[in-house]
């Protein structure tokens, strides 16, 4: 997904399906509950306190510290907060 700009509220689907492909659908979806919004809500605030045109990176863990989330994003010219990359992975 990286390059691709995403608003806040377009990234929880991706984000939730990411954790469903790891988890399996039950389990992906219960952590995607708990975990997305709040993730992508403490990243959106480490945005938009950055200047236009930085890119911010952060790393999160799942509750249970099987998954890595890694989210980049920034500023858009017109101090927008997107997301540009969302990866999960095992660990």
């Amino acid at each position: 997904m990286a390059g691709e700009m995403l608003t806040f509220d377009a990234a929880v689907p991706v984000l939730t399906g990411k954790l469903i492909a790891l988890y399996g659908f039950t389990e992906g979806r219960r952590i995607a509950a708990a975990a997305a919004e709040p993730v992508l809500r403490d990243f959106r605030q480490m945005v938009r306190s950055a200047a236009p045109g930085t890119e911010v990176s952060e790393e999160y863990f799942t509750e249970d510290r099987k998954a890595k989330i890694l989210l980049k994003g920034g500023l858009t010219d017109n101090r927008r907060a997107r997301v540009t990359e969302i990866t999960v992975t095992p660990q």
